[in-house]
């Protein structure tokens, strides 16, 4: 069976405290993972509408500013019962502002981390690979 291709679209969401850049993580509901907020686009929405406003859903965050132009990819693949998936997200680094307001239907939790621990608390190493280099991208960047 042809693997079904996904692609989502998603924001490493930080705040400047204290000093140090924090990341808000989430726990998904579906497969109870710690990782980024991310979902699919709707009609035609661009990649960085789509993770805007899929972080707005799931957080109740909003941008700030976007910190760097590139996006970290992410891939994986998994099976959806049956049906083999191929699943491709790209993130967009940005700073946010808002209180935080979970998407109960699809967020168990969430939990700011400082952004030089949040590998080790990220579920899957491909999400704590995209971590680390979004860490390198923004060592430069004014808090």
């Amino acid at each position: 069976m042809q693997p079904k291709r996904e692609t989502c679209y998603g924001v490493i969401p930080l705040r400047s405290h204290e000093g140090q850049w924090q990341v808000l993580l989430i726990q998904h509901r579906k497969g109870n993972y710690w990782a980024f907020p991310k979902g699919h686009a709707e009609a035609d929405e661009t990649s960085q509408r789509a993770a805007e406003r899929e972080l707005h859903e799931e957080t109740g965050l909003r941008v700030k500013r976007w910190m760097i132009s590139e996006t970290l990819r992410e891939a994986y693949s998994f099976m959806r019962g049956n049906q083999p998936v191929d699943k491709e997200v790209h993130y967009f680094i940005a700073e946010v502002e808002g209180e935080v307001s979970l998407q109960s239907s699809e967020i168990v939790s969430s939990r700011w981390a400082a952004l030089s621990e949040a590998p080790e608390i990220i579920t899957y190493q491909d999400s704590r690979v995209v971590c680390r280099k979004a860490i390198e991208l923004i060592s430069n960047v004014d808090l």
